[in-house]
């Protein structure tokens, strides 16, 4: 399964194929018996949050009815699966706990926790197993969605309709971003936060090829800080069995393992917050433009439209439309009026689209014009 645009291809097509591949993926993980039991439900789940960020991609191309209808029976598909998994996750916190602080955890404390633990992951999974009708239901499910979504018709969509949504995407993440570090946020504050992240990992790698060399780094860093948010939220989750699962109450030394518990969240969360600066630096509305300006040139081959770019001029091969929307440093200060320096710290703090060809920075017209109508704010 290619989960990325290709080249060339119309922007609905190759979000409604990649959807139905994750569909694909979902159906063949599940019944896959070579495959250890939990991997191949974890592997499930993560293929149905994939499909998911592929349908948030098409939500404005299909309409918001459909996009929700879609949206929350995949997110069902994945619950039907969930209770299982995150029971073993729970385990591995424990597991990561305990080798994160090797000398702070009684031995008494990792045994009991670990059994107790153990028997709860076993009786989830015997549970899924040995009911059929639990993996029944999960391939009808997505047996039905396949068909529904391999209808979609998305063949005209513009890129301009999947931004809106990735809009939103960037938007949501910068916001719950802030509200997580704000006073008095818990952990429903970050684990909000944690979605949006991941959402936006998964749409940045379905674009990847749009420039590999600043998407795949972008997806990479998604990625980890999805990893440090995860981790804070599977901690939360293991408090809230240690204060409130009246099994685990027979546990000696529960308030030293909470104590450990809060000082690895914060640990995280600390970790996690320069990350979340600076994926998050920039406008939405700018970080739609950059992505739409990359999208542009991938497709028309912008490399070869312009050979070199300075300051003062535009070294030209071809004439295309791409060529006439496009601003050198030198020409958009001149038509901003405002010195190349201006313009250049403005890119630099992220107030105003560019992209480089040639090893100069080139503004889209489009973008110094909205600048301009807000205010140049």
């Amino acid at each position: 399964m290619a989960y990325r645009l290709e080249k060339q291809e119309p922007i609905g097509v190759g979000l409604r194929r990649i959807a139905v591949e994750c569909a694909d993926a979902i159906a063949q993980q599940v019944t896959d018996e070579t495959v250890d039991r939990d991997k191949a439900v974890h592997n499930a789940r993560k293929s149905c949050k994939r499909l998911r960020a592929a349908l948030r991609l098409l939500r404005d191309g299909v309409g918001t009815a459909v996009f929700q209808r879609e949206n929350t029976r995949i997110r069902d598909v994945s619950r039907l699966l969930g209770t299982a998994r995150d029971s073993y996750v729970l385990l591995e916190t424990l597991t990561a706990l305990e080798q994160q602080y090797p000398d702070a955890l009684p031995a008494p404390l990792v045994a009991d926790a670990h059994m107790y633990l153990a028997q709860r992951y076993e009786q989830a999974l015997q549970q899924l197993l040995t009911q059929d009708s639990a993996i029944d239901e999960v391939l009808q499910r997505v047996r039905a969605a396949r068909k529904r979504l391999a209808k979609l018709p998305v063949d005209k969509m513009k890129f301009t309709v999947a931004a809106r949504s990735l809009r939103r995407v960037y938007r949501c993440g910068r916001r719950a971003f802030v509200a997580a570090y704000a006073a008095e946020s818990g952990a429903h504050a970050f684990h909000e936060w944690r979605k949006w992240v991941k959402y936006l990992w998964y749409e940045m790698e379905i674009m990847q090829d749009l420039w590999p060399a600043l998407l795949l780094p972008l997806a990479d860093e998604l990625h980890t800080l999805s990893g440090y948010l995860g981790d804070d939220h599977d901690l939360a989750e293991l408090r809230r069995v240690a204060l409130h699962d009246p099994s685990m109450a027979s546990v000696a030394d529960v308030p030293l393992l909470l104590d450990l518990i809060a000082r690895r969240r914060a640990e995280l969360q600390t970790a996690a917050h320069p990350l979340g600066q600076r994926i998050f630096a920039e406008r939405p509305r700018i970080f739609v433009q950059r992505l739409a300006t990359y999208w542009q040139a991938w497709q028309m081959d912008a490399e070869l439209v312009l050979q070199t770019v300075s300051d003062s001029r535009v070294v030209e091969t071809a004439v295309t439309p791409l060529q006439e929307r496009l601003f050198t440093t030198g020409q958009a200060a001149a038509f901003a009026n405002l010195s190349v320096e201006q313009v250049r710290s403005l890119i630099d703090e992220g107030k105003l689209a560019a992209f480089k060809l040639g090893g100069s920075w080139v503004i889209e017209k489009e973008a110094l014009a909205q600048w301009m109508g807000d205010g140049g704010g």
